[in-house]
């Protein structure tokens, strides 16, 4: 038994830190705390582990209540909105702490409708699978987020597009600029071009 003193407030447990094999570590944990931990958290790994947890819990609550996303998405939306104003300080300003943006584009992207589909199953049992259902309910959040943070991610897609060398270059931090890129370019591409420019 470990017993810490003087504690302002309640650890938070970091799981899988540096661990990238394929398992899942199912046991109780509260969003409040995961959405936390996706803020803080500095394995990328983990960063990412938390978003997908969030992105999958708000993708069943939309797939439950499609007409309540931006309530059913928030989960997702808050710590995500987060996320892309530091990497916006950070991209365009050049302020805050320096960021991962290889991580960050895996962070801000949403499972994809395999993943998403075998939760369904996971969580309500076999038969219960209508993969329209899974591709509406994932339009519908990938569109709200989209709509959510179109200002951050018009910025910060436009400045990386404006930092790309004029020729193919092949290291972490060209991957890392296109991979983000490519994650905001599609949240944008969601909108109609008349929502992207207003």
């Amino acid at each position: 038994q470990f017993v810490f003193e003087n504690v302002a407030r309640k650890g938070m447990l970091s799981v899988n830190r540096d661990f990238t094999a394929p398992v899942i570590v199912d046991f109780p944990r509260d969003l409040e705390e995961v959405s936390a931990l996706l803020r803080v958290d500095d394995d990328g790994f983990s960063k990412w582990e938390y978003a997908q947890q969030l992105a999958t819990e708000s993708f069943m609550r939309v797939l439950e209540n499609p007409e309540s996303v931006g309530e059913a998405a928030v989960l997702f939306t808050e710590p995500v909105g987060h996320l892309l104003q530091a990497t916006r300080d950070f991209v365009v300003e050049g302020r805050g702490d320096p960021v991962n943006l290889n991580v960050i584009s895996y962070c801000i992207d949403l499972p994809d409708e395999t993943t998403l589909g075998e939760e369904v199953v996971w969580k309500r049992g076999p038969g219960s699978l209508n993969p329209g259902q899974v591709h509406e309910a994932r339009v519908l959040l990938k569109r709200h987020v989209a709509e959510s943070f179109r200002p951050l991610l018009l910025d910060i897609y436009q400045h990386l597009h404006a930092q790309e060398p004029e020729q193919y270059q092949y290291n972490a931090e060209c991957v890392g600029r296109r991979s983000l890129k490519n994650a905001c370019l599609g949240y944008l591409s969601c909108l109609s071009g008349e929502e992207v420019e207003s």
